[in-house]
């Protein structure tokens, strides 16, 4: 018999419920160890201390024992063949496939199976470099891809692509710290956090702690090359090579740029004339279906030029359709001086489109008010690096090179509003169907 979300959740809320009271225990018995300890300092007692740490660590410990044993009869009934495995076509007996499978069969329903969302804030990004004018920047984004397990020991699956993240931790401040430097723009970084694991839960996958280690963008870092994506070579006179121009023409829109100002690195960059409407293209190989990936380009202006100007990023198939992923920025003249500033879009091929039909597009449009000249260098493929539910990516800044011990940091918190979301992140690290403003069909208040 095909299973009954409902009554599966039903079942699994009462467990939930009681797993939530007693993880609220264990903060009244901290604050219960507090008062006694104070009113005893308070009155000179302090004598009487000697037993009282010993003795709260050991109700603690017991409540995180009862949290435990809870989490295992949870997972008893996830496991049990006549309830459920027998209700969803699964593939394997391990837990990590049952849940997959859960997954998948409350996404396939007529009207899909959903729980209340939870969801995460990205704070601002701050440093501890002092010469930061076009340092470079640390970019950190909640989208999930269809390959990439986006937790330390979590499970991967084309259910989550495309998808906004709801496994950040409670709260942390991510840190992100250049720890070595072969050469300039392979700088290696690494993602760690200061915060300690709080509650009793059996938390799988989500540790605060140390994360993985990643490198800055560069040609190298995505597997995907950009033919002279740095603008350095025009066989033909000012036509990149390994571009196409969709629209405008060279030498009237386009032209090779040798003034040192406006070149992101390198000998030379891309010149736009203050037209309209200007649009070049590369085909693009060994794109991985579903995998996540960040497509940028270094836009440079003159800080005298008034007005402002629009750059989309995209990337599409041969008839310009979209594949996944775009983003337009506008482009304000720099304030401190002649400078570049990224545009970057994040974005996966879906599996219905053909992986030898796969084009970035770069498309300058709609100059506003004063039309102005801009300059285009490095365009690049990365590859985003997962940490506790979110992504990382550093892009270069155009002047100040990263050095050893240059350090970002963000606050990510997430907001633990859905009660069966946040149980199965916390327990089981994954992430279940959802939905907002009162749309799911699994209500919380079954385990609540």
């Amino acid at each position: 018999m095909a299973l009954n979300v409902t009554t599966f959740f039903t079942v699994i809320g009462k467990y939930v419920k009681t797993v939530n009271v007693f993880d609220g225990l264990l903060s009244t018995v901290a604050t219960g160890q507090t008062d006694i300890e104070n009113i005893l300092e308070s009155n000179s007692l302090t004598r009487l201390f000697a037993n009282i740490p010993g003795m709260f660590t050991g109700f603690q410990n017991n409540i995180v024992n009862w949290i435990s044993s809870t989490n295992g009869l949870v997972t008893g009934v996830i496991n049990d063949r006549d309830f459920v495995r027998e209700g969803i076509p699964v593939q394997g007996d391990d837990l990590n496939s049952i849940l997959l499978a859960l997954i998948k069969y409350m996404n396939e329903q007529g009207t899909p199976d959903t729980v209340d969302q939870s969801t995460i804030t990205i704070g601002a990004v701050a440093d501890n470099i002092t010469l930061t004018a076009a340092i470079g920047e640390l970019l950190i984004n909640a989208q999930l891809d269809g390959i990439t397990p986006p937790i330390a020991g979590g499970i991967a699956t084309k259910e989550y692509k495309g998808l906004t993240s709801e496994l950040a931790v409670t709260t942390e401040t991510i840190y992100c710290e250049c720890i070595s430097k072969p050469a300039d723009g392979s700088e290696t970084w690494k993602l760690y956090s200061t915060a300690a694991k709080t509650g009793g839960y059996e938390i799988q996958g989500e540790s605060p702690g140390d994360g993985p280690s990643f490198s800055t963008a560069n040609t190298s870092s995505g597997g995907i090359s950009v033919a002279n994506g740095d603008f350095e070579t025009f066989t033909t006179t000012n036509v990149p090579d390994g571009w196409t121009i969709v629209q405008g023409s060279a030498t009237t829109d386009f032209s090779k740029n040798n003034a040192t100002d406006f070149i992101f690195r390198g000998s030379s960059s891309l010149k736009i004339e203050d037209t309209n409407d200007v649009e070049l293209k590369q085909q693009i190989h060994n794109v991985v279906h579903d995998k996540l990936y960040m497509a940028s380009v270094q836009v440079g202006r003159l800080d005298t030029d008034p007005g402002t100007m629009e750059v989309t990023i995209s990337v599409t198939n041969s008839d310009g359709t979209v594949v996944y992923g775009t983003n337009t920025d506008v482009i304000a003249s720099p304030s401190d001086g002649d400078e570049f500033v990224p545009v970057y879009v994040h974005w996966y091929l879906d599996s219905q489109y053909d992986n030898q039909d796969v084009y970035i597009r770069i498309l300058i449009d709609t100059f506003v008010s004063i039309p102005v000249n801009c300059y285009l260098d490095e365009v690049l493929i990365s590859v985003p690096v997962y940490h506790n539910g979110v992504n990382f990516s550093i892009l270069r800044g155009a002047l100040i090179e990263f050095e050893v011990g240059d350090r970002f940091s963000s606050l990510i918190t997430n907001d633990d509003a859905g009660t069966f979301q946040t149980y199965f992140r916390k327990v089981y690290g994954v992430q279940l169907p959802s939905a907002s403003g009162a749309g799911e069909t699994v209500a919380d208040s079954l385990a609540e």
